[in-house]
Protein backbone atom coordinates (compact mmCIF):
# COMPACT_ATOMS: atom_id res chain seq x y z
CA UNK A 1 0.00 0.00 0.00
CA UNK A 2 2.84 2.59 0.45
CA UNK A 3 3.65 3.26 -3.27
CA UNK A 4 0.36 4.08 -3.47
CA UNK A 5 0.15 6.34 -0.84
CA UNK A 6 2.93 7.83 -1.56
CA UNK A 7 1.37 8.59 -5.12
CA UNK A 8 -1.16 9.97 -3.57
CA UNK A 9 0.57 12.58 -1.42
CA UNK A 10 2.19 13.65 -4.30
CA UNK A 11 -0.84 14.20 -6.08
CA UNK A 12 -2.03 16.12 -3.43
CA UNK A 13 0.50 18.23 -2.62
CA UNK A 14 1.02 19.58 -6.66
CA UNK A 15 -2.55 20.41 -6.57
CA UNK A 16 -2.18 22.32 -3.62
CA UNK A 17 0.58 23.94 -5.14
CA UNK A 18 -1.57 24.64 -8.56
CA UNK A 19 -4.55 25.91 -6.29
CA UNK A 20 -2.27 28.22 -4.28
CA UNK A 21 -1.98 30.20 -7.59
CA UNK A 22 -4.42 33.20 -8.79
CA UNK A 23 -5.34 32.63 -12.13
CA UNK A 24 -6.00 35.12 -15.05
CA UNK A 25 -9.62 36.03 -15.27
CA UNK A 26 -10.83 37.16 -18.76
CA UNK A 27 -14.36 37.79 -18.30
CA UNK A 28 -17.92 36.31 -17.46
CA UNK A 29 -21.01 36.66 -19.17
CA UNK A 30 -24.18 37.73 -17.12
CA UNK A 31 -27.69 36.19 -17.75
CA UNK A 32 -30.95 37.92 -16.41
CA UNK A 33 -32.09 34.50 -14.63
CA UNK A 34 -29.33 34.91 -11.81
CA UNK A 35 -26.55 32.83 -13.82
CA UNK A 36 -23.02 33.87 -14.91
CA UNK A 37 -20.17 32.22 -17.14
CA UNK A 38 -16.74 32.96 -15.90
CA UNK A 39 -14.21 32.69 -18.51
CA UNK A 40 -10.37 31.47 -17.56
CA UNK A 41 -7.38 32.02 -19.48
CA UNK A 42 -5.17 28.31 -19.60
CA UNK A 43 -2.27 27.52 -20.98
CA UNK A 44 -2.83 25.37 -24.77
CA UNK A 45 -1.43 22.07 -22.95
CA UNK A 46 -4.44 21.91 -21.06
CA UNK A 47 -6.35 19.26 -22.04
CA UNK A 48 -9.65 17.66 -20.44
CA UNK A 49 -12.69 15.39 -21.38
CA UNK A 50 -16.49 16.91 -22.16
CA UNK A 51 -17.94 16.59 -18.56
CA UNK A 52 -15.36 17.28 -16.45
CA UNK A 53 -15.69 19.79 -13.54
CA UNK A 54 -13.02 21.72 -11.65
CA UNK A 55 -13.26 23.17 -7.81
CA UNK A 56 -13.20 27.19 -8.14
CA UNK A 57 -12.65 29.61 -4.99
CA UNK A 58 -13.31 33.21 -4.81
CA UNK A 59 -11.44 35.04 -1.86
CA UNK A 60 -13.31 38.18 -1.63
CA UNK A 61 -16.49 35.82 -1.60
CA UNK A 62 -15.19 33.45 1.07
CA UNK A 63 -11.06 32.44 1.39
CA UNK A 64 -12.14 28.82 2.95
CA UNK A 65 -15.25 27.92 0.46
CA UNK A 66 -14.08 25.71 -2.62
CA UNK A 67 -16.91 24.76 -4.42
CA UNK A 68 -16.80 22.14 -7.95
CA UNK A 69 -18.12 23.45 -11.05
CA UNK A 70 -19.30 21.49 -14.34
CA UNK A 71 -16.89 22.90 -17.20
CA UNK A 72 -18.89 24.01 -20.07
CA UNK A 73 -15.94 24.64 -22.95
CA UNK A 74 -14.15 22.63 -24.99
CA UNK A 75 -10.24 22.41 -24.60
CA UNK A 76 -9.45 21.54 -28.19
CA UNK A 77 -12.07 24.28 -29.41
CA UNK A 78 -11.22 26.95 -27.09
CA UNK A 79 -7.47 25.94 -26.52
CA UNK A 80 -6.65 28.83 -24.56
CA UNK A 81 -9.68 29.62 -22.77
CA UNK A 82 -11.71 27.52 -19.87
CA UNK A 83 -15.65 28.46 -19.05
CA UNK A 84 -18.29 27.32 -16.17
CA UNK A 85 -21.55 28.27 -15.83
CA UNK A 86 -22.87 28.93 -12.56
CA UNK A 87 -26.26 29.31 -11.49
CA UNK A 88 -27.30 31.31 -8.01
CA UNK A 89 -28.72 28.53 -6.53
CA UNK A 90 -26.89 29.29 -2.71
CA UNK A 91 -25.52 32.09 -0.69
CA UNK A 92 -21.97 31.68 -2.15
CA UNK A 93 -23.88 31.97 -5.68
CA UNK A 94 -25.43 34.37 -5.41
CA UNK A 95 -23.25 36.68 -3.71
CA UNK A 96 -21.13 36.18 -6.76
CA UNK A 97 -23.77 36.81 -9.72
CA UNK A 98 -24.38 40.22 -7.29
CA UNK A 99 -21.07 41.16 -7.64
CA UNK A 100 -21.17 41.05 -11.55
CA UNK A 101 -24.53 41.55 -11.74
CA UNK A 102 -23.87 45.29 -10.03
CA UNK A 103 -24.17 48.13 -12.46
CA UNK A 104 -20.40 49.07 -11.64
CA UNK A 105 -19.30 45.71 -11.58
CA UNK A 106 -15.47 44.91 -10.30
CA UNK A 107 -13.24 45.42 -13.05
CA UNK A 108 -10.10 42.43 -11.34
CA UNK A 109 -11.40 39.53 -9.67
CA UNK A 110 -9.13 37.11 -7.66
CA UNK A 111 -9.82 33.35 -8.63
CA UNK A 112 -7.92 30.12 -7.89
CA UNK A 113 -8.74 26.60 -9.27
CA UNK A 114 -8.03 23.12 -8.74
CA UNK A 115 -8.21 20.67 -11.68
CA UNK A 116 -9.67 19.96 -13.77
CA UNK A 117 -11.05 16.44 -13.21
CA UNK A 118 -13.39 14.25 -15.32
CA UNK A 119 -13.38 11.23 -17.77
CA UNK A 120 -10.64 10.25 -19.55
CA UNK A 121 -12.32 9.28 -22.13
CA UNK A 122 -15.97 9.40 -24.01
CA UNK A 123 -16.90 8.33 -27.13
CA UNK A 124 -20.00 10.02 -28.28
CA UNK A 125 -18.93 9.10 -32.22
CA UNK A 126 -20.40 5.32 -31.77
CA UNK A 127 -24.01 6.63 -31.67
CA UNK A 128 -26.11 7.72 -34.71
CA UNK A 129 -28.23 10.17 -32.67
CA UNK A 130 -27.28 11.60 -28.92
CA UNK A 131 -30.16 12.33 -27.00
CA UNK A 132 -29.50 14.79 -24.24
CA UNK A 133 -31.68 15.67 -21.55
CA UNK A 134 -31.47 18.27 -18.97
CA UNK A 135 -33.25 19.55 -16.18
CA UNK A 136 -32.57 23.27 -15.27
CA UNK A 137 -29.06 24.14 -14.71
CA UNK A 138 -27.72 20.59 -15.51
CA UNK A 139 -27.55 21.74 -19.06
CA UNK A 140 -24.45 22.68 -18.34
CA UNK A 141 -21.99 19.51 -19.28
CA UNK A 142 -24.41 19.10 -22.29
CA UNK A 143 -22.83 22.48 -23.46
CA UNK A 144 -19.17 20.74 -23.09
CA UNK A 145 -20.03 18.16 -25.33
CA UNK A 146 -21.80 19.86 -28.02
CA UNK A 147 -18.39 22.31 -28.14
CA UNK A 148 -16.44 19.45 -28.44
CA UNK A 149 -18.72 17.80 -31.20
CA UNK A 150 -18.00 21.14 -32.94
CA UNK A 151 -14.59 20.68 -33.09
CA UNK A 152 -14.59 16.98 -34.33
CA UNK A 153 -16.81 18.17 -37.27
CA UNK A 154 -15.21 21.22 -38.39
CA UNK A 155 -11.79 20.88 -37.52
CA UNK A 156 -11.51 17.54 -37.78
CA UNK A 157 -13.93 16.60 -40.85
CA UNK A 158 -15.31 13.43 -38.72
CA UNK A 159 -18.90 12.23 -38.51
CA UNK A 160 -20.80 13.13 -35.76
CA UNK A 161 -24.09 11.66 -34.69
CA UNK A 162 -27.29 13.83 -35.00
CA UNK A 163 -27.70 15.75 -31.99
CA UNK A 164 -31.59 16.16 -29.81
CA UNK A 165 -30.93 18.09 -26.97
CA UNK A 166 -34.41 18.26 -24.53
CA UNK A 167 -34.00 20.91 -21.62
CA UNK A 168 -36.66 21.60 -18.87
CA UNK A 169 -37.06 24.93 -17.01
CA UNK A 170 -38.60 26.76 -14.63
CA UNK A 171 -39.33 30.16 -16.15
CA UNK A 172 -38.98 31.31 -19.42
CA UNK A 173 -36.15 33.51 -18.26
CA UNK A 174 -33.89 30.51 -17.43
CA UNK A 175 -34.18 29.75 -21.69
CA UNK A 176 -31.03 32.42 -21.84
CA UNK A 177 -28.61 29.63 -20.45
CA UNK A 178 -29.66 28.43 -24.02
CA UNK A 179 -27.71 31.19 -25.37
CA UNK A 180 -24.37 30.02 -23.97
CA UNK A 181 -24.29 27.01 -25.68
CA UNK A 182 -21.50 28.62 -28.27
CA UNK A 183 -19.06 30.36 -27.39
CA UNK A 184 -18.26 34.11 -26.99
CA UNK A 185 -16.34 34.01 -30.26
CA UNK A 186 -18.53 31.13 -31.99
CA UNK A 187 -19.71 31.31 -35.71
CA UNK A 188 -23.61 30.36 -36.69
CA UNK A 189 -22.43 28.09 -39.25
CA UNK A 190 -20.81 25.48 -36.43
CA UNK A 191 -24.30 24.99 -35.12
CA UNK A 192 -25.81 24.37 -38.29
CA UNK A 193 -23.02 21.88 -39.66
CA UNK A 194 -23.76 20.13 -36.37
CA UNK A 195 -27.63 19.36 -37.33
CA UNK A 196 -28.42 20.50 -33.62
CA UNK A 197 -31.72 20.24 -32.67
CA UNK A 198 -33.42 21.90 -29.24
CA UNK A 199 -36.71 21.18 -27.70
CA UNK A 200 -37.10 23.21 -24.51
CA UNK A 201 -39.75 23.11 -22.17
CA UNK A 202 -40.86 26.07 -19.83
CA UNK A 203 -42.91 24.08 -16.75
CA UNK A 204 -44.18 27.29 -14.54
CA UNK A 205 -45.73 29.27 -17.55
CA UNK A 206 -48.60 28.75 -20.04
CA UNK A 207 -47.55 31.17 -22.61
CA UNK A 208 -44.57 33.61 -22.77
CA UNK A 209 -44.92 36.31 -20.72
CA UNK A 210 -44.60 40.06 -22.31
CA UNK A 211 -41.99 42.05 -20.76
CA UNK A 212 -38.78 43.79 -21.45
CA UNK A 213 -36.24 41.24 -22.77
CA UNK A 214 -33.22 41.56 -20.80
CA UNK A 215 -30.03 40.50 -22.66
CA UNK A 216 -26.50 38.83 -21.85
CA UNK A 217 -24.29 41.51 -20.36
CA UNK A 218 -20.43 41.03 -20.57
CA UNK A 219 -17.66 41.88 -17.97
CA UNK A 220 -14.08 41.63 -19.32
CA UNK A 221 -11.23 42.12 -16.91
CA UNK A 222 -8.20 43.56 -16.38
CA UNK A 223 -5.28 41.47 -16.24
CA UNK A 224 -3.43 41.14 -12.56
CA UNK A 225 0.01 40.75 -12.42
CA UNK A 226 0.02 38.34 -10.17
CA UNK A 227 -2.57 35.80 -11.98
CA UNK A 228 -1.31 33.13 -14.84
CA UNK A 229 -3.43 30.72 -17.07
CA UNK A 230 -4.54 27.87 -15.71
CA UNK A 231 -1.50 25.24 -16.53
CA UNK A 232 -1.63 21.03 -16.18
CA UNK A 233 -1.14 19.13 -13.01
CA UNK A 234 2.63 18.40 -13.04
CA UNK A 235 5.38 16.56 -10.96
CA UNK A 236 6.36 18.93 -8.39
CA UNK A 237 10.13 19.52 -10.54
CA UNK A 238 8.10 20.10 -13.60
CA UNK A 239 5.72 22.55 -11.86
CA UNK A 240 8.04 24.73 -10.35
CA UNK A 241 9.77 24.94 -14.00
CA UNK A 242 6.34 25.87 -15.33
CA UNK A 243 5.71 28.78 -12.95
CA UNK A 244 8.93 30.19 -13.89
CA UNK A 245 7.64 29.67 -17.60
CA UNK A 246 4.34 30.76 -17.01
CA UNK A 247 5.35 34.33 -15.66
CA UNK A 248 6.86 35.11 -18.82
CA UNK A 249 4.19 34.27 -20.80
CA UNK A 250 1.61 36.36 -18.18
CA UNK A 251 3.55 38.82 -19.61
CA UNK A 252 2.76 38.54 -23.22
CA UNK A 253 -0.96 38.42 -22.15
CA UNK A 254 -0.94 41.12 -20.79
CA UNK A 255 0.48 42.83 -23.54
CA UNK A 256 -2.00 41.24 -25.52
CA UNK A 257 -5.11 41.72 -23.20
CA UNK A 258 -4.21 44.74 -21.40
CA UNK A 259 -6.61 46.84 -23.66
CA UNK A 260 -9.99 45.70 -22.14
CA UNK A 261 -12.50 45.07 -25.60
CA UNK A 262 -15.34 48.01 -24.29
CA UNK A 263 -17.56 49.79 -25.46
CA UNK A 264 -15.67 53.19 -24.50
CA UNK A 265 -12.13 53.11 -23.34
CA UNK A 266 -12.69 54.13 -19.80
CA UNK A 267 -15.41 51.40 -19.26
CA UNK A 268 -15.16 47.99 -17.94
CA UNK A 269 -18.48 46.92 -18.95
CA UNK A 270 -19.76 46.18 -22.51
CA UNK A 271 -23.32 46.25 -22.16
CA UNK A 272 -24.62 44.23 -25.55
CA UNK A 273 -22.14 41.89 -26.96
CA UNK A 274 -24.52 42.31 -30.40
CA UNK A 275 -21.24 42.15 -32.64
CA UNK A 276 -20.11 38.89 -31.88
CA UNK A 277 -22.92 37.47 -30.31
CA UNK A 278 -26.19 38.50 -32.69
CA UNK A 279 -25.90 36.05 -35.94
CA UNK A 280 -24.84 33.15 -33.37
CA UNK A 281 -27.66 33.53 -31.25
CA UNK A 282 -30.05 34.30 -34.13
CA UNK A 283 -29.39 31.02 -35.81
CA UNK A 284 -29.61 29.49 -31.90
CA UNK A 285 -33.16 30.19 -31.66
CA UNK A 286 -34.19 28.72 -35.72
CA UNK A 287 -33.57 25.61 -34.18
CA UNK A 288 -35.15 26.03 -31.06
CA UNK A 289 -38.73 24.74 -30.01
CA UNK A 290 -39.83 26.06 -27.18
CA UNK A 291 -43.18 24.61 -25.60
CA UNK A 292 -44.84 26.53 -22.58
CA UNK A 293 -46.85 24.42 -19.59
CA UNK A 294 -45.82 21.28 -20.36
CA UNK A 295 -43.45 18.73 -19.91
CA UNK A 296 -41.32 16.42 -22.89
CA UNK A 297 -43.31 13.17 -23.18
CA UNK A 298 -39.81 11.15 -23.60
CA UNK A 299 -41.12 7.74 -23.37
CA UNK A 300 -42.73 8.63 -26.84
CA UNK A 301 -40.13 10.30 -27.98
CA UNK A 302 -37.49 7.70 -27.75
CA UNK A 303 -39.64 4.67 -28.63
CA UNK A 304 -40.08 6.60 -32.19
CA UNK A 305 -36.95 6.84 -32.94
CA UNK A 306 -35.80 4.14 -35.07
CA UNK A 307 -32.08 4.79 -35.19
CA UNK A 308 -29.96 1.80 -34.98
CA UNK A 309 -27.76 3.16 -31.58
CA UNK A 310 -28.73 6.14 -29.52
CA UNK A 311 -26.94 7.40 -26.59
CA UNK A 312 -29.48 8.21 -23.93
CA UNK A 313 -27.37 11.32 -21.79
CA UNK A 314 -29.53 12.76 -18.63
CA UNK A 315 -28.30 15.48 -16.39
CA UNK A 316 -30.85 16.91 -13.73
CA UNK A 317 -32.49 16.22 -11.18
CA UNK A 318 -32.87 12.82 -9.40
CA UNK A 319 -36.61 12.24 -10.58
CA UNK A 320 -35.69 12.80 -14.30
CA UNK A 321 -32.43 10.16 -13.93
CA UNK A 322 -34.42 7.69 -13.07
CA UNK A 323 -37.16 8.61 -14.99
CA UNK A 324 -35.00 8.28 -18.11
CA UNK A 325 -33.21 4.87 -17.47
CA UNK A 326 -36.83 3.38 -16.35
CA UNK A 327 -37.62 4.07 -20.28
CA UNK A 328 -34.38 3.16 -21.27
CA UNK A 329 -33.90 -0.51 -19.40
CA UNK A 330 -37.96 -1.54 -19.78
CA UNK A 331 -36.99 -3.27 -22.96
CA UNK A 332 -39.36 -0.47 -25.21
CA UNK A 333 -36.21 -0.18 -27.31
CA UNK A 334 -33.44 -1.99 -27.78
CA UNK A 335 -31.20 0.63 -29.86
CA UNK A 336 -31.07 3.17 -26.27
CA UNK A 337 -27.96 2.93 -24.27
CA UNK A 338 -28.56 4.87 -20.91
CA UNK A 339 -25.43 7.36 -19.48
CA UNK A 340 -26.42 9.38 -16.11
CA UNK A 341 -23.90 12.74 -16.28
CA UNK A 342 -23.25 14.30 -13.00
CA UNK A 343 -22.71 17.74 -12.59
CA UNK A 344 -21.93 20.49 -10.33
CA UNK A 345 -23.24 24.57 -10.17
Amino acid sequence: MLPGFFLFMIDRYVRFLQSRRGVRLISARVLPCETVELNVSKCKGLSYAPTSIMFMNVPSISKLQWHPFSISSSSNLESDKLSVIIKGEGSWSKKLYRLLASPSPVDRLHVSIEGPYGPTFTDFLRHDLLVLVSGGSGVTPFISIIRELIYTRKMLKCKTPEVVLISAFKNSTDLTMLDLILPISGAPSELSDLGLKIEAYVTREKQPIMQEQKTIRTVWFKPNPSDAPLTPILATAAFLWNKSRNANENIQIQNMEGTTPVASPNSCYYNADSELESFPRQSLWQSIGVHYGERPDLKRFLSERKESSIGVLVCGPKKLRHEVASICSSGLAANLQFESISFSW
